[in-house]
């Protein structure tokens, strides 16, 4: 069974609560390190695909994506 789906679910569950509970989304590293991820990249990648799904939006700045830039998307 392909767990991939079953992670991007938690992420979002995971970033939903840190919403609700400091009033900020976490950071990549904060992700990577609370699902046990090998690399940060692995978090990204993740998020990138949430992205395109229309599940989440990053913030960005002039030059690069602001840290703690995530919003959920309302469907």
């Amino acid at each position: 069974m392909n767990k991939r789906p079953e992670i991007r679910k938690r992420i979002k569950q995971f970033i939903e609560t840190s919403l609700k509970r400091s009033g900020f989304p976490p950071t990549i590293r904060e992700i990577t390190t609370y699902f046990k991820f090998s690399y940060p990249s692995l978090a990204q990648y993740h998020l990138s695909v949430l992205k395109a799904e229309g599940t989440l939006k990053f913030r960005q700045l002039k030059q690069r994506r602001a840290s703690r830039g995530l919003k959920i998307r309302k469907k």
